[in-house]
């Protein structure tokens, strides 16, 4: 959904550039000898100098009065060295924040903690909160360097903010506070080799019980069976914080709590967001901090499109790709209305259009399910949107012109993983008496499903006993069925939507670019598999997706489980394996011009990118151009719109939402290789709390030889528009959202003791099953 604007933006970066003078400095130069020595005169010299290794020398520069070069001295040109820069400013605000008493998490980027506490002000007057409970604004400052438009790089801060849960107390005291702490997880107390920073908190492991003092322990790292309750904390997870609040203050806590959370929304939205980082911002402009000795750095004002013309990073907007339905002959530029109009891109090839269908239910459901079944297969008229279309009038029939659907019922007895087991059971004797199988499976669940793990959930026990026959399956909530029309629309559309790419079915494709002879848009993502959180215990599978240029989902391959040691090696076979595939269906011929771009998670390494260009050498001759693209959702950069200051009507919450969030489809370019994308709207913000939306930032390896930001850009929005899960735009391409379903779907299987992970392997693997 795209914002209607009165108003042209007012975008805002938290960003500001950092003027840094003309001046000489004196530095230390030695050899490089090795790395642990060069940790050793950084752990030996905290505070005093830092060292950067350049080349086979390292150089070292005084930070305090009073401090000499280590190597042998010599003059530089501050500015001759970006990255030495970027380095003495984040020790200038360390030196800064210690000196002020602040509490430093991290040394890079900083990431320090405020002493306003959120929690204080939710506490009526009588009622006793322990200390080492607080809720408190978390800031980040990180150094960076821009290129945008500019003839020469500028080094900008970068100053982000939100709120963290704190619980500061050892396990021992919690324990004293009546707090029951089994079954959670626990972290333990590391020393730092800076005495600048807090101690470290890694996770530990689970509690399984507590006694004489000590922690026994679960899933742990290391194996590890056990710790004391005086050296252990407890994870600051939201559950977690709230059992804390729930214990310590009793009939208290659920005012606190919803005070909290408004409390917490509001600071973690837009408006007070931005108020924040303009009030440190300020103060931080004020500071007269310095590089080295006598040599001070100027902080300007936040990057605002209303600035100075040339001080702001190039803005762009991307609109609707271009649909393309009925086997080519027809598009538009809106999913859902061109399927009404023209039908879906496959239809005139899909079988079968008279698809046979489980439906797998509780017997005291039966009725209510078959009623959604009906509005499913016949639409529901009534409910039109503002253009006067029905939203769901047509129905999946009509719609996705099929014939036909012949829907065959098996009913649980009742709720439990064996209940849906017998009747899936009695489903494919049925189908294999007949000499047939099940084009789809519909399962009716229920909501409190979701927290039930493993052979305890009757909805992983329905996907994975389907998925083991080679059938894929769509659940559906009771709860969901017995939703009000007027919202049911929506969810039959999308419900209809992922029916019909399950079955196989090609809704729509995108317009594509006719410049090359084959373009392919790999995503890159990975699977642990196996119980608990770590690593020792875990199982790695590569994944990896991929898509034609017009968006066709050819097909998606997985590795073995491995070890993490082992899984960039096997990741490249499998990642061989799918080219040769992908070679053999679409017939490259010698000459052919071929695109792969690839979408990741994860940064590319040297030599992962040089394993892929060796497997496309040992293909054949083709002239081959590549694009690594970074996709990264964990990064300091928030964009503000000012001019949005209402942001949308939350129908179902009764209030705004996404106030000072910029539309979805805006992109700023940082660089030739960066660039900051809006997938997540104000429209799509999900509820009032979730405060101000993140932007996705985009970024190019340097050994890419197919270099157009501007066009990875637009094709990564037009991917996060291409969903066949849900009409609603994505907060992610496409690429890398099914990745991450399948991912998730994977790690939840392997969890049933009796999933067999060769399962995927065969023909259903090649299916869209995890929509």
């Amino acid at each position: 959904m795209r914002i209607r604007r009165k108003y042209p933006p007012k975008l805002i970066l938290n960003t500001a550039s950092i003027l840094i003078p003309d001046k000489k400095i004196v530095v230390g130069r030695q050899p490089f000898n090795s790395g642990e020595e060069l940790r050793e005169l950084r752990n030996s010299h905290v505070g005093t100098h830092i060292f950067k290794r350049r080349g086979d020398t390292i150089v070292d520069i005084p930070v305090l009065p009073g401090a000499k070069a280590l190597g042998a001295s010599e003059e530089m040109e501050i500015k001759s060295d970006l990255g030495l820069c970027k380095t003495l400013i984040r020790e200038a605000y360390i030196r800064y924040l210690n000196g002020l008493g602040r509490t430093i998490l991290n040394l890079e980027p900083v990431d320090f903690v405020s002493e306003e506490d959120l929690l204080r002000a939710c506490i009526p007057k009588g009622v006793v909160c322990p200390n080492w409970l607080s809720v408190r604004l978390r800031y980040q400052i990180d150094v960076r360097t821009h290129y945008m438009d500019a003839p020469e790089p500028t080094i900008a801060l970068v100053l982000s903010v939100r709120t963290a849960l704190i619980i500061d107390t050892r396990c021992s005291e919690l324990l004293k506070s009546g707090i029951d702490i089994r079954k959670l997880y626990i972290q333990e107390v590391l020393p730092q080799s800076d005495s600048r920073l807090r101690e470290r908190r890694p996770l530990v492991g689970k509690v399984i019980e507590v006694k004489n003092g000590m922690l026994l322990l679960a899933d742990s790292r290391d194996d590890r069976s056990s710790i004391e309750s005086t050296e252990a904390y407890l994870e600051p997870r939201r559950e977690n914080f709230h059992l804390c609040i729930r214990t310590c203050l009793g009939i208290s806590a659920d005012t606190v709590l919803r005070q909290l959370e408004s409390a917490i929304s509001q600071a973690n939205g837009g408006r007070g967001r931005l108020r924040k980082i303009r009030e440190v911002m300020r103060h931080l402009e004020k500071l007269p901090l310095e590089m080295v000795p006598g040599v001070n750095f100027k902080l300007g004002t936040l990057y605002s499109q209303a600035g100075s013309p040339g001080t702001f990073p190039t803005v762009d907007e991307e609109h609707s790709p271009v649909y393309v339905f009925d086997a080519g002959t027809q598009t538009a530029q809106w999913h859902d209305r061109g399927l009404d109009d023209f039908g879906p891109y496959d239809q005139r090839t899909f079988t079968p259009t008279r698809p046979e269908i489980a439906v797998i239910c509780q017997s005291r459901y039966r009725g209510q399910t078959e009623q959604f079944l009906r509005k499913l297969l016949d639409g529901i008229h009534g409910f039109a949107d503002r253009y006067g279309r029905e939203r769901f009038g047509k129905g999946l029939l009509k719609k996705y012109c099929l014939d036909k659907c012949q829907l065959e019922f098996f009913e649980a007895d009742n709720e439990t993983p064996d209940g849906y087991r017998h009747a899936i059971a009695r489903a494919i004797d049925t189908a294999t008496e007949r000499g047939s199988k099940w084009s789809l499976a519909i399962v009716q669940i229920q909501e409190q499903f979701h927290s039930l793990d493993g052979d305890a959930n009757p909805y992983l026990v329905s996907k994975g006993t389907f998925l083991s026959h080679g059938i894929t399956s769509q659940e559906v909530e009771i709860e969901t069925m017995l939703m009000p029309e007027e919202q049911l629309v929506f969810t039959l559309n999308n419900f209809a939507l992922a029916c019909y790419a399950k079955l196989g079915g090609i809704p729509w494709l995108l317009q594509a670019n006719r410049g090359i002879a084959y373009e392919l848009v790999l995503g890159l993502g990975s699977a642990s598999v196996g119980e608990g959180r770590f690593g020792s215990r875990q199982r790695i599978v590569g994944i990896t997706t991929v898509f034609s240029g017009d968006g066709n989902y050819l097909l998606e391959n997985r590795s073995k489980a491995t070890t993490l040691e082992e899984y960039p090696k096997v990741l490249l076979d499998s990642l061989q394996a799918t080219v040769n595939h992908i070679r053999q269906i679409l017939n490259w011929q010698p000459r052919d011009s071929i695109r792969l771009i690839f979408h990741a998670f994860k940064p590319f390494r040297f030599e992962q990118i040089d394993a892929v260009k060796e497997v496309m050498k040992g293909l054949g001759d083709f002239e081959v151009q590549f694009a690594f693209l970074h996709v990264i959702d964990n990064h300091p950069y928030l964009l503000f719109d000012e001019a949005n200051t209402e942001g949308v009507w939350d129908a179902q919450a009764r209030a705004k939402k996404g106030q000072f969030a910029p539309s979805r489809g805006h992109w700023l370019k940082l660089s030739d290789y960066e660039s900051l994308l809006i997938l997540t709207g104000a429209g799509q913000v999900k509820r009032p709390e979730d405060g101000l939306p993140s932007p996705i930032l985009l970024h190019l390896d340097r050994n890419s030889t197919f270099k157009d930001m501007k066009y990875l850009t637009r094709q990564a929005y037009h991917f996060s528009c291409h969903s066949w899960r849900s009409f609603f735009p994505s907060p992610m391409p496409i690429t890398i959202l099914y990745s991450e379903l399948i991912a998730s779907l994977l790690g939840n299987l392997c969890r049933l003791s009796k999933w067999d992970s060769q399962t995927m392997l065969g023909p259903i693997g090649r299916t869209r099953w995890f929509l």
